[in-house]
């Protein structure tokens, strides 16, 4: 790769990191591309050679955010020996991902989706995007390994991994949409002793 494309791929990762930030502050509205140029410390102009407007760098930013999601995972996890570790790990990483853009997030939902629809829509691209099948895929080799270990009940890997992931994206969304969601780590014990465990009460 050219010197030039890096120092421009680098640019434009300012720019989505800057807008991350300022909706965050600021909610959608608020937010201008001069804010966005004045918080990535470069030119309003600038930013119309990399993105066609405010929407298409909001659509751009979200996707950047999730990639920084994913290469977090994808150095984290290998780093933990077990299955509850790793799940845990996966569960708090991803809280603490939605938590930090909450507001970012929250806006990106109501505007992609009808709120109708929104839950069937955003599942919909969610499963066509081949971030969220590399996703799918890892987390199958991580289940796969738990179950050869004996850490995990042998069952179909790819169906459970689906179940994990949906569940933990279920619970996401439930957390965008309340003003004061439990404490996090609250809601990451609770999902990994319920993934962990079952739904069967002691004793039973």
């Amino acid at each position: 790769m050219s010197r030039s494309k890096v120092l421009s791929e680098h640019r434009v990762h300012e720019v989505q990191a800057a807008a991350l930030r300022v909706i965050s502050r600021k909610g959608m509205n608020g937010a201008t591309m001069q804010d966005f140029a004045d918080e990535a410390g470069v030119a309003k102009g600038t930013l119309y050679l990399y993105f066609r407007d405010r929407e298409d760098l909001m659509e751009r930013a979200a996707d950047y955010a999730f990639s920084t999601l994913e290469a977090k995972l994808a150095s984290t996890l290998p780093q933990i020996s077990n299955f509850a570790g790793r799940l845990l790990a996966l569960i708090r990483s991803e809280i603490d991902f939605f938590d930090e853009h909450r507001e970012f997030f929250r806006i990106y939902i109501a505007l992609k989706h009808a709120p109708d629809a929104v839950h069937q829509s955003a599942r919909r691209r969610r499963m066509c995007h081949p971030r969220y099948s590399r996703h799918l895929k890892r987390l199958e080799a991580m289940l796969s390994e738990a179950m050869e270990r004996g850490e995990v009940r042998k069952c179909d890997p790819a169906r459970l991994a689906l179940f994990v992931s949906e569940s933990a994206v279920a619970l996401m969304l439930r957390r965008l949409t309340e003003d004061k969601p439990p404490d996090a780590e609250a809601d990451v014990a609770w999902m990994a002793d319920v993934l962990l465990h079952g739904l069967a009460a002691k004793g039973t």
